[in-house]
Order: structure tokens, then sequence, then C-alpha cells
């Protein structure tokens, strides 16, 4: 396992330093992961990890901090609410490509002195020269197609930390990463204490809302249906979901089985952009999603969809045994 104390003093020997915005552009679960991904990824390639977060839409006050401990070192300054993105404006313009192009526009209209306005390779010399300012070398977009396309089962080196597989060292990361403040820590046991989860049962993730945007929604009999052959002597269900008539339609067709879940009987359905607008609730959303995931992570097995991003985190807790995905 790796200790936290011991990947402060590995991290802190690197002189090339990543600024990751954590919180700015997803959901928690995409952006957790995706974090993950660059954690590892700068630790192969000796590249310092620092954390911006104090912009994260789903954290009302501080950051990272309003839910979890320090693991790293974070940062403040204000150029990365604006600068710090997952992509450029335009990714296809590079810097490199932006002077190629300029030099081309010279010849061919004959003249070595015309100016060339090309907005992009300003923005990129400014960006350079801010980098120099604030000590850092890399926004989040100039190695996020590094990360995010990393092939989890290459092996992979980190001295004096971990040798074995990226997915490895990122199951380690999480591991180290994932600790509650003592205040969230708290709720979230006593909301998984309020259920009185038998020792052995089966946990499904069967999302609705707005994730119909990026994939085909599944229906729910598909996942009981795999509930009952992965187990078939368990008649305990917990469902993590964001539509309670989801859990009316299970109890109504299955009604031998315990049914539990932290879903709200007022929910239909979650809507990012619904849940960024009532900051009022945001919390207690965040608690109530910790502490599903964290049952799906102690089930007997988990069926969830890969497209959904809470599905890494238990498939990672989970060493990728027990877990199944209907997508």
């Amino acid at each position: 396992m790796i200790e936290l104390e011991n990947y402060r003093k590995v991290n802190a020997s690197y002189r090339k330093v990543l600024v990751f915005n954590f919180g700015a552009f997803a959901g928690f679960y995409s952006e957790y992961n995706n974090m993950l991904k660059a954690i590892a990824f700068c630790l192969v390639n000796k590249i310092r990890f620092k954390l911006y977060s104090k912009d994260a839409k789903f954290c009302p006050v501080k950051g990272w901090s309003d839910y979890f401990e320090s693991f790293v070192d974070e940062v403040e300054d204000d150029i990365h609410l604006v600068l710090n993105k997952r992509v450029p404006d335009d990714p296809y313009r590079t810097a490199f490509f932006s002077l190629y192009l300029k030099r081309k526009i010279k010849k061919i209209v004959g003249k070595t002195n015309v100016k060339v306005s090309f907005s992009f390779y300003d923005t990129y010399l400014r960006n350079r020269r801010l980098k120099r300012k604030y000590g850092f070398r890399y926004f989040t977009f100039d190695l996020w197609n590094d990360f995010v396309h990393i092939n989890l089962n290459n092996k992979v080196i980190v001295e004096s930390l971990y040798s074995g597989t990226y997915f490895g060292l990122i199951r380690e990361l999480d591991k180290m990463i994932w600790r509650y403040n003592l205040e969230i820590k708290n709720k979230v046991q006593e909301r998984i204490s309020s259920l009185n989860l038998p020792k052995q049962f089966v946990a499904m993730h069967i999302r609705g809302g707005d994730k119909i945007l990026e994939a085909d929604l599944i229906n729910w009999e598909k996942y009981v249906v795999t509930a009952y052959q992965v187990k078939v002597d368990c008649r305990n269900w917990f469902v993590f979901t964001d539509d309670y008539s989801i859990i009316e339609s299970i109890k109504k067709d299955y009604p031998d089985y315990q049914l539990s879940s932290l879903c709200d009987s007022r929910e239909r359905g979650y809507f990012y952009g619904d849940f960024l607008n009532d900051k009022s609730t945001m919390v207690d959303k965040m608690i109530r999603m910790f502490a599903s995931v964290d049952i799906c992570k102690q089930a007997e097995f988990f069926i969830g969809t890969a497209t959904a991003n809470p599905f890494f985190v238990v498939f990672l807790a989970k060493d990728g045994k027990n877990c199944v995905s209907l997508d």
C-alpha cells in the first residue's frame, strides 16, 4: 500500500509541475476518476501534481477539503479559474501549428516582415509567461489526452513507491486519497448505518435523469434479472439510483425481496444543472451519493454500467472482481 507521506515525498521531488483543475467541468466521479489517472500519469512521468479545487462546482466553500482531508499541495491562484481547462479553446491549433502557419503565410505573400495575427499563438505566449510567473509547467489541458487515454494494463514503475500496472497504481492511489474529513465521515457513516444492511447483499447502480444525454438508459428489469443470476440465494438488494420510481417498480414486481436505498422518495432522476442550482441540498446529496457508493463497494456483487462514472471507483475497490457492467 502506498503511504501518504511517501507519496508526498516522491511527488515533491519532481521539478515539472501540473496544476490539475478539479471540479470545474463535470460531475464529481468524472472529475475524481480523471484526477486519479492524472496523478498516476504524473508519478510515472516524474511530474509534480498540484491541485486547484476552490472553484469546484459541487464544493460549496473551500473545494476538496469541504469533503476530504488534504493529500497534496493546493494552489488558489485565480488564473486557473479562467485558463486551466480540460481542453484549450481549440485543441487542434497547437503552438507548433501556429508557428508553422505563420511562416507559411509569410512565404505565400512573399514578405518576411508581414504582420500575421494568430490569437491562439498569442494566447500560448501569454500562458507560457504566466506559467513561469506562477511556477508550474502544465495546465490540465496540456496533458489531458495523455492521462485520460492511458492503458490500465500497461506495466509501470515509480521509483521508491510502486511497481505493477497502471490499474494497480490507480487502485493504490484511490485507497490513499479517499479519506473523508471528520464531519463528512460521520455523516456518511450515519447514512449507511440507518439502513441496517445485512452482511450479504447485491448492489445495483441504476442511473436515470440526464444520463440519457450520454448513453441509452437500461431498463431496471435487466439489473434485477442480473442480480438474481449472480446470486440466486440472495434476497437482499441495495439500489443506488436517482429516480425513486425505479424503487417503487422493483418493490411492486419483487415483493419477496428486501430492498434498501438512500434515494429520496421525491427524486425523479438526476439532472446536473438542477443539482448545481440548488445549493441548499447540495451537500446532503453529495453525502448520500458517497454513502451509496461506499455501500456498493461493500456488496458481494455490484451491477452497474461502465459509462456511469461511479462504476470505476467500485471496480477499483473490488479489484475488478464481482462487478458486472451491463453496457
